[in-house]
């Protein structure tokens, strides 16, 4: 349950358990790296660890198989958890077209919260990947090779979406109104093509 919403990009929140068990079908790269912050950072017993999620809704091919989506992880820590009561779901279709909507918005997400980074920042990457990035803050700043490490996972999507070959380019006009001039796919050459071809006729 908890794997097949984390790739559909529905989790916002986890207070991982002792042994990590919500998390063990995930990643184990990352599963590896939550481990090593909890050993190596928390030193209390008293002191929860609090997943925070931003990320993307992901495409499906034509035969409905997941095509995999972008995962900003911020790791927190507390002293007091408070849980509330879990609220019934209701099950539902959701028309294409909102979830473009959905997932323009997702992407914007991802990207102002990324847009925070710089080399002042006092970040630490716990772990990359292409398709999951895992920060926590600290009192240091930022590492030369973190700050590659955002740049190389920003990099996987400013670009070249994870996409299925029927792409329509729905994600384009938002992530031009967040990243300007730095995005500039395929389908924006190809439509801008179009664009001039039919100021020539």
């Amino acid at each position: 349950m908890v794997r097949t919403a984390f790739h559909c990009g529905l989790i916002k929140l986890i207070i991982p358990g002792p042994n990590f068990e919500e998390l063990k079908l995930i990643d184990d790269k990352l599963l590896q790296s939550l481990k090593d912050f909890r050993k190596y950072v928390i030193k209390s017993q008293d002191t929860y660890m609090i997943l925070r999620f931003n990320s993307s809704i992901p495409f499906w091919d034509e035969n409905n198989v997941l095509i995999r989506g972008y995962h900003h992880i911020q790791i927190r820590t507390t002293q007091q958890v408070e849980i509330d009561q879990p609220i019934e779901g209701q099950s539902h279709c959701v028309s294409p077209i909102l979830l473009e909507d959905w997932r323009s918005l997702s992407y914007q997400r991802i990207i102002t919260g990324l847009k925070f980074f710089n080399g002042e920042s006092k970040v630490k990457v716990n772990h990359s990947s292409k398709f999951i990035l895992m920060t926590s803050k600290t009192s240091s700043t930022i590492s030369a090779e973190g700050i590659k490490s955002v740049c190389r996972f920003e990099e996987t999507f400013y670009n070249k979406v994870n996409s299925p070959t029927n792409y329509n380019g729905h994600l384009c006009p938002a992530l031009r109104s967040s990243l300007r001039k730095y995005h500039k796919c395929e389908f924006c050459k190809l439509t801008e093509k179009t664009e001039e071809d039919k100021g020539k006729d």
